[in-house]
């Protein structure tokens, strides 16, 4: 379905907020072994994810503030390569490696209350403009949110959920 026929500023924050939801509910679920453990070797732990989530929204809480103050983000992050990509997602895992669980997720949350207070006052003229934004090109606002608030969230839930599985004593 094309979102962007039913899309409207409430229905962003919807789907932000829906998917928020079900994040925080699988990380609830989860204890402190099952935050660290990785999966499998090599694989992301919980926490890994949480941080990466969080680098992520970060990044997006600088580039929709810009929007609100017309101009552009330091590093916007339409255009990168998947290098770097890659070494941003590595970078972000490791510099939450030392932090206990609940620093991880009190960051997550900062983020998300962060993203949530910045885009409440946008208009929909500001999330759906095409064009407006040089650094966006044709990309309207709305779908770099949806990038990287539900369809990651969405992504990376099933890692989560997972995780209830691992760390466990035997």
């Amino acid at each position: 379905m094309d979102e962007t026929v039913t899309m409207d500023k409430d229905g962003v924050l919807r789907r932000m907020n829906t998917s928020y939801e079900r994040i925080e509910a699988a990380l609830d679920a989860l204890t402190p072994q099952q935050w660290i453990a990785p999966r499998e070797l090599g694989a992301w732990s919980a926490r890994d994810v949480v941080a990466h989530l969080t680098y992520w929204l970060d990044r997006l809480v600088e580039e929709v503030d810009a929007v609100g103050q017309q101009k552009p983000p330091k590093e916007p992050s339409i255009g990168m390569s998947d290098a770097d990509v890659d070494g941003a997602n590595a970078q972000a895992a490791a510099a939450h490696g030392d932090e206990t669980p609940p620093q991880t997720l009190g960051a997550f949350r900062r983020s998300f209350g962060q993203l949530v207070d910045i885009v409440r006052p946008l208009s929909w003229d500001d999330l759906a403009a095409v064009g407006r934004f040089e650094w966006l090109g044709q990309t309207p606002l709305w779908r770099v949110i949806a990038e990287d608030t539900w369809e990651h969230f969405d992504e990376h839930l099933p890692e989560i959920e997972a995780a209830r599985g691992s760390g466990r004593q035997g």
